[in-house]
């Protein structure tokens, strides 16, 4: 009899530690849904603090080689105009060799 009641207990402990992982797990689950970033917290917020660091004013050279990535960006892209003629003709049912296929036939 002694030893069924020890069985029992034994039993109990774990199903007891059993359902403490399960609902920690379940914690750390709902955390890491609702906080993603936590875990890197503290290097995400040594990195804010170097870049306060920072000076916001910028330099000559920065200051041209961003009025140069302006200047491009608002320039566009100068083979648009070959691109889209390619893709209208592709779309047409095909190029020159297609072409010169279909006249053949």
């Amino acid at each position: 009899m002694g030893g069924s009641t020890k069985e029992t207990n034994t039993t109990s402990s774990q199903s007891q530690a059993t359902r403490q992982a399960s609902e920690q797990a379940s914690r750390q689950a709902t955390q890491q849904a609702t906080t993603p970033w936590a875990a890197t917290s503290g290097l995400l917020g040594n990195l804010l603090n170097q870049i306060g660091g920072l000076s916001p004013n910028l330099t000559e050279t920065e200051s041209g080689a961003l009025g140069q990535l302006a200047a491009n960006a608002s320039a566009g892209n100068p083979w648009a105009s070959q691109i889209g003629g390619v893709a209208n003709t592709l779309l047409a049912g095909g190029g020159p060799d297609r072409a010169h296929d279909q006249r053949r036939v």
